[in-house]
Order: structure tokens, then C-alpha cells, then sequence
């Protein structure tokens, strides 16, 4: 058990990073005052280590930095496919659907985006592989990686 830990510390600390250029991503929404929000199905025990201890993500981008938001599984009642998460980011920040845009890169995700009635973007991940056809078929924008973003966000 000791030894599971230590290699669970260990990939979530050295190991866990951002996607390719999502980063880059992040920071130019930033730039362009985009209140950034992170809604996720991940533990707050591990969301709590790539903000504080994660070394890929804080030498690059990090979380207290550019998100204004973090909810995670333990705080909603019920989790992605649900809605509940994103009705309760755009509670926060008293913001209707309209004005919100979600990257996902699950199936599940993209559902409850859009029973929260947001559009989405569906960035691929190859452990969501298997459900790429149905995310390309209810995502509203689909992009193989953040790479495929940058040139856009520059013309906003």
C-alpha cells in the first residue's frame, strides 16, 4: 500500500501535465479576460496537488494563477453527465449559458455541457478514443489538439 502511494504521489506530482499546448491555451484566453473556470469529476485530493505540488502544471501554467474556479467532484451532488457542475460555475459567476464556452474531452462532459445548455469544444483524448464519433456528433466545434486553437483565439 505504501509503495502504491508513493508512485500515485509521484505521477500526480511529476508526472500529470497539461495537454500539448493547452497552456498557451489557457493563458491567451487569460489575456483577453476570459474568467476561466476548472469543472471536473477529479478528486479535490488531487486537484489540490497539481494547484500546489504538480511541477509540469505550475512551472507552466499555474491553477491559482489563471483559473478564477475550481469545482470538483465534491462539490456538486451529482457528477458529469449531470449538469449540475456547470449550472453551478455559471451561478458563481451569475453568467448565462450564452456568454460560456466548455472545452471537454469526454463524452460525458460534452453531455452535461450541453444539457447546461453551453456550447462546447471537444478537444480529442485518446482515453475517450472510443467515443470520438459521438463527441464529434454532439460537440459543437471539434479540434484534434489545443495547437489547432491558438490562431483562433488571436482573432478574438
Amino acid at each position: 500500500i505504501k509503495l502504491r502511494y508513493e508512485i500515485a504521489q509521484d505521477f500526480l506530482q511529476n508526472i500529470i501535465d497539461y495537454k500539448p499546448q493547452a497552456d498557451l491555451v489557457i493563458k491567451k484566453l487569460k489575456a483577453k479576460n476570459f474568467t476561466l473556470a476548472i469543472t471536473t469529476t477529479t478528486k479535490r485530493t488531487n486537484m489540490e496537488i497539481y494547484r500546489t505540488l504538480n511541477k509540469n502544471i505550475n512551472a507552466k501554467a499555474p491553477l491559482n494563477e489563471y483559473f478564477d474556479l475550481i469545482y470538483t467532484r465534491e462539490d456538486v451532488s451529482k457528477i458529469k453527465p449531470d449538469p449540475e457542475v456547470y449550472q453551478k460555475a455559471m451561478q458563481k459567476f451569475n453568467a448565462k449559458p450564452v456568454e460560456c464556452i466548455v472545452f471537454e474531452d469526454s463524452l460525458i462532459g460534452i453531455e452535461a455541457a450541453k444539457q447546461a445548455g453551453i456550447e462546447t469544444i471537444a478537444i480529442y483524448d485518446k482515453y475517450s478514443a472510443s467515443d470520438t464519433e459521438a463527441i464529434k456528433t454532439q460537440a459543437d466545434f471539434y479540434f484534434h489538439n489545443y495547437t489547432e486553437l491558438l490562431s483562433l483565439i488571436d482573432e478574438l
